[in-house]
């Protein structure tokens, strides 16, 4: 028993296992060229994937720098677009304020312009009745006069 034990506990040499022995059969070549087609096909769809990732790396930095700089515009947009409706809402206040003050500006050049019509038609009226008075001045001199000598 012994020896029965001994020989179990070795493995089997390599000629008595059928299967693991490479064979040059037909079967053994048509296997071997489906393997080489399949072992092809997955190098070529893992090179095909790794493009892809490249590819798509680099899709995506394009990607992100373009969502930047649409971000940035859309808030410089936005700061313009802002400051558009400020100064417009401004210019027309403005435009409100220079309107009522051309308003009264006129008025007040109109009245001005009354004032001193008037005022000019008081300081004709009084030199007219200052050569008047001049006049009447001048006759009661010469009245006073003849009356001086006649007394």
């Amino acid at each position: 028993m012994a020896n029965s034990n001994q020989h179990r506990q070795q493995p089997p040499p390599p000629d008595s296992i059928p299967d693991c022995e490479e064979r040059d059969n037909l079967t053994q070549k048509s296997i071997n060229a489906l393997k080489k087609i399949y072992c092809d096909k997955l190098r070529e769809a893992r090179n095909t994937i790794r493009k892809n990732e490249i590819s798509y790396e680099g899709k995506e930095k394009i990607y992100k720098r373009k969502e930047r700089r649409f971000l940035r515009t859309q808030d410089n947009y936005q700061r313009y677009v802002n400051t558009e409706i400020n100064i417009g809402s401004q210019l027309v206040q403005a435009n409100k304020r220079v309107t009522a003050n051309v308003g009264n500006y006129k008025k007040w050049d109109d009245d001005l312009g009354t004032a001193l019509g008037t005022f000019f038609t008081a300081i004709k009226d009084v030199k007219t009745k200052l050569y008047d008075l001049r006049d009447a001045s001048i006759k009661l001199e010469i009245g006073r006069a003849s009356c001086r000598e006649r007394v």
